[in-house]
């Protein structure tokens, strides 16, 4: 079975409120106005650096889009994603 670091897969998906009673909106709002996004993390290597990302699953080709942080080793096998 592969690791996650091997496959370029996102994982951990969950749904969050994008917008209506908790956004931005005049209120009143009804359920039919409430919007979901799906966020989810995943492993991300380019150009021989590994980054740790959350992102909306809609939206996540670009490596600005989202949260990343560095890592060197995968979180789950341990094994190292850079040649450094």
């Amino acid at each position: 079975m592969k690791c996650l670091c091997e496959e370029e897969s996102i994982f951990l998906k969950k749904e969050v409120l994008a917008n209506g009673i908790l956004g931005w909106q005049n209120l009143p709002v009804t359920i039919d106005e409430v919007w979901y996004d799906e966020i989810g993390c995943l492993i991300d290597k380019r150009d021989n650096v590994a980054y740790f990302r959350l992102v909306y699953t809609d939206d996540y080709n670009c490596l600005d889009s989202g949260v990343k942080i560095e890592i060197k080793f995968c979180p789950f096998c341990g094994r190292e994603l850079t040649d450094e």
